[in-house]
């Protein structure tokens, strides 16, 4: 009986234990297989796929809660690094399209990030995408550039100017530190400044032009002033002579104010042209009938050449009249006695083209760029006497407010031509 008993604990054991040990096998691959799925999804978050999702099971658990942790954490960071993203983009469109030069270099001063302005002004635009990974030396050998990045990556903002090519670019090295105070790498800004200082240039030379030319008419002034005033005015054939020598000085510096009036006005556009159709054989007949006089003292002959037909071009006839003396005038003043000045006009398409020839001196190809500058003269044998030296410049102006361009064919000896189109009325 007692055997039996026993026998029965043993087997009762012997079932318990294999049932505990097949329950505790189970369970434990499943507890394995919750985790390895875990670790395979946290991997996955890791590469950057923030679309995982873990099974949070039927019965709440510690592995249920960490599964829901899991589950959360991946969707905060999908969405931290989906904006990241989106805003890295957008500073890369921003940076690509800025019309400053960027150029961005890590602490061994190695580029990392440079846009197509940086490229096109370090003359790199063909090789762009290369240039990522050089030094600051394989990118330029100018010694400011070296220099100012070796200067930002030292810790110290900086500027400069510098001549790459045929532009004048102006740098700004900017170091990048880091949390704890460390340069990080430094960010290299480029603007070219080519136009203002031209612009600049212009600006500076116009005042001193227009200084010299005010001071030549009031030192004058100021001369015959001071000899009347000291004697002079008792003399009557003296007193006459030094009165009309003023009357075209004070003419000239009217002529002077009023030109300068007349270009401010027309640059910034508070000029307004009255517009309407015009004949083109009356006009250019009032050219002519104006300019007879100065043309017959010359010596020098006036004609014009006009199509048979009727035309009509549809402008300012004051201005454009304007235009056409002071070209008329030029021609006069560089034609040698025996030459002569035509004023033509041609028709084609919708334009009427104005000319003025005249078979004077000519102008060297060097001075045809700088004719419209203001004061410019090509030389002693253009100059004019007594004159602003503003024609051509409030010319230019007055034929671009009517949307059109000068042109200008000159050799040396051969005289010049001035030309421009106008639209047609009819």
């Amino acid at each position: 009986m007692l055997n039996a008993v026993r026998d029965r604990l043993w087997i009762t054991f012997w079932i318990a234990l294999t049932v505990s040990g097949l329950l505790g096998l189970g369970f434990a691959e499943f507890i394995g297989r919750r985790v390895r799925r875990m670790t395979k999804a946290a991997a996955a978050i890791a590469g950057g796929d923030f679309g995982q999702q873990l099974p949070t099971g039927l019965v709440p658990d510690e592995l249920f809660e960490l599964a829901e942790s899991y589950n959360r954490m991946a969707v905060t960071l999908g969405r931290t690094f989906s904006a990241l993203h989106d805003r890295e983009h957008e500073i890369a469109a921003v940076v690509e399209s800025m019309g400053e030069g960027v150029v961005a270099f890590d602490s061994e001063g190695t580029v990392r990030v440079i846009n197509p302005e940086a490229a096109l002004l370090l003359d790199l635009a063909d090789d762009r995408e290369g240039l990522t990974g050089r030094p600051v030396t394989g990118l330029t050998d100018d010694a400011t550039i070296v220099d100012l990045v070796g200067r930002g990556l030292a810790g110290s903002a900086c500027s400069e100017a510098v001549i790459l090519g045929a532009r004048t670019v102006l740098l700004h090295s900017t170091p990048i530190a880091s949390a704890e105070g460390e340069t990080e790498g430094v960010v290299l800004l480029m603007g070219d400044i080519t136009e203002q200082k031209r612009l600049e240039e212009a600006q500076r030379r116009f005042v001193a032009n227009a200084s010299h030319e005010m001071r030549t008419p009031i030192t004058a002034l100021k001369g015959l002033l001071e000899l009347l005033d000291s004697g002079a005015k008792n003399d009557p054939d003296v007193r006459d002579d030094f009165l009309k020598t003023m009357t075209l000085e004070v003419d000239r510096l009217g002529r002077l104010v009023a030109d300068l009036l007349t270009l401010a006005q027309l640059e910034a556009g508070s000029l307004t042209l009255h517009r309407e159709p015009v004949p083109v054989p009356a006009l250019v007949g009032e050219v002519i009938t104006v300019m007879r006089p100065l043309a017959d003292r010359s010596g020098v002959t006036l004609t014009a050449d006009l199509p048979g037909e009727p035309l009509e071009v549809y402008c300012d006839r004051d201005r454009v009249m304007q235009v056409l003396i002071g070209f008329v005038d030029n021609g006069l003043k560089h034609t040698t006695r025996g030459g002569a000045v035509t004023v033509r006009a041609t028709s084609h398409d919708d334009a009427v083209t104005l000319e003025v020839r005249d078979d004077g001196v000519g102008i060297a190809p060097e001075s045809i760029a700088r004719l419209f500058e203001r004061f410019f003269r090509a030389d002693e044998s253009r100059s004019i006497p007594k004159g602003t030296g503003l024609g051509l410049a409030i010319a230019k102006e007055i034929v671009e407010a009517h949307d059109s361009t000068i042109e200008v064919e000159s050799r040396l000896g051969e005289g010049a031509t001035f030309r421009f189109d106008l639209p047609r009325a009819n």
